[in-house]
């Protein structure tokens, strides 16, 4: 099945956990627009933090000293840097792409897609 994917940034005690994107595992991540335009937007905005990536089957963290029980409790700002990245018109917001019947209001995918460039 293969291991999903988050972001963890150990200096701001924040994660991406790509909740609601259509892309968590490690060849998702980068072959789907969207998703590589919230890491890589992540990035550059939070340059000399210390980033690394976990997976759910992680049982230590990559980044010494935190333990990886912790992260659980550090806030996710995937929206907000999809937020920021419709705000800069690289990313489009087109609703939702799968809604699930049973728990419609916490089990969706969210249709983004990379606009940048097109007009």
């Amino acid at each position: 099945m293969g291991a999903y994917y988050s972001l963890i940034n150990a200096t701001k005690k924040e994660q991406l956990s790509f909740t609601h994107v259509n892309a968590a595992k490690a060849r998702e991540m980068p072959g789907n627009p969207a998703s590589a335009a919230i890491v890589t937007w992540y990035l550059i905005k939070n340059r000399g933090d210390y980033i690394s990536f976990i997976t759910d089957e992680d049982i230590d963290c990559p980044i010494q000293g935190i333990d990886i029980r912790e992260i659980l409790n550090w806030p996710d700002v995937t929206d907000r840097v999809i937020d920021e990245l419709i705000n800069e018109e690289i990313l489009g917001d087109f609703g939702k792409s799968y809604i699930d019947e049973d728990d419609p209001d916490n089990i969706y995918l969210r249709d983004l897609r990379n606009i940048w460039g097109n007009e």
